[in-house]
């Protein structure tokens, strides 16, 4: 996992051999660390510089962490290894949301596995599974308290968009899009309520959206083809519009408005929004 850094302090995880990891916040100017949480143990519990956990470790370290505009920092703990040993159930997986300042916890969520994650100025979207082989579940939670807003729990045409291991969300203009293997659909951003879904016609591989101006872009790639393209719709209701393309395959999107980049291993490209919305 990548340092989180900004003015005040800087997080940073090590990983010792047996594939746990140590989450410490240091200094910005010395250095000087000021608390650590071993991400091992079976509660979160930042400690003193110097200060050793007590009890058993899992081999468990951090899959993303993200600070938001809420003065907390949200981490992902899991299992680092396949056939784990330790204690726990062995799918563990562990959301935290912490003060950055003293490590302590102000809330958790605890699944068996999460796919994906999303963070905006009020909210944390995820993707998961409880227990591990159930259907993929949508859930809302709001930053500073932990509370569930709403949970979405896919079924049927929207279990099969999502495939395994391959989602992706947008979020803007009242909408999340959630991007799979074969498809998207879109809930309401208030409510969690499903408002629409598509599929991928002869789409290889996940395609992730953006929202612009109440408009979803999905990069299109073609499984026979290989082509590109780029498929919109629109965001309130579905309404598909005409597809751009050729476009390069493979691509990602990136949205700096008034522009989109398309960016692939060959080209970037750069088109206005107003031709696209």
């Amino acid at each position: 996992m990548w340092p989180t850094a900004d003015n005040d302090r800087i997080l940073v995880e090590a990983v010792d051999r047996d594939q746990t990891g140590v989450l410490t916040c240091r200094d910005p100017e010395t250095g000087a660390e000021r608390w650590h949480v071993d991400v091992g143990a079976a509660r979160w519990l930042p400690r003193a510089p110097g200060e050793t956990t007590d009890g058993p470790r899992s081999p468990m370290r951090l899959a993303w962490l993200i600070t938001t505009g809420q003065g907390l920092a949200v981490a992902c703990r899991h299992r680092s290894r396949s056939r784990p040993t330790g204690t726990g159930d062995p799918f563990r997986t562990e959301v935290v949301a912490f003060d950055p300042g003293n490590g302590e916890s102000r809330w958790s969520f605890v699944t068996s596995r999460l796919d994906q994650h999303h963070a905006d100025e009020d909210t944390l979207y995820v993707s998961h599974q409880q227990p591990f082989d159930a259907p993929t579940e949508i859930r809302a939670f709001e930053l500073s308290s932990g509370r569930t807003r709403w949970t979405y729990r896919t079924q049927g045409e929207t279990t099969e968009l999502l495939g395994l291991n391959s989602t992706t969300f947008a979020v803007a203009d009242g909408v999340v899009c959630v991007s799979g293997a074969t498809g998207l659909f879109v809930l309401d951003r208030a409510t969690g309520a499903l408002r629409w879904h598509a599929r991928h016609p002869d789409q290889f591989g996940p395609a992730t959206p953006v929202i612009a101006r109440n408009t979803i872009l999905v990069p299109r790639s073609d499984s026979q083809t290989k082509e590109g393209g780029l498929w919109r719709f629109r965001a309130p209701d579905g309404e598909r519009l005409p597809t751009i393309e050729p476009q390069p395959a493979a691509m990602r999107l990136h949205l700096v408005d008034p522009s989109l980049y398309l960016l692939s291993e060959t080209a970037t490209l750069s088109l206005p929004l107003d031709s696209l919305t």
